[in-house]
């Protein structure tokens, strides 16, 4: 019985450390924060995309007539 615990024992803590391993492995976690980054962007374009148009609209049509005609 105390054999049959103790490998049980020694399995737990080695899936515990795996575990710990993976949970504390930063390797991935720029392209994860990058890739969170653009979808909260898009998803702000797409939210406010006809105040965006307005603004761009005004400014193309501000510099379109302070720009001489040739």
């Amino acid at each position: 019985m105390k054999k049959i615990y103790f490998k049980g024992l020694v399995w737990f803590n080695n899936v515990k450390e795996n575990i710990s391993e993976k949970w504390n492995d930063e390797e991935g976690a720029g392209v994860i924060e990058l890739a969170i980054i653009v979808l909260i962007l898009v998803g702000l374009a797409i939210v406010f995309k006809s105040e965006i148009d307005t603004i761009l609209t005004n400014i193309i049509g501000d510099f379109k007539g302070k720009i001489p005609t040739l």
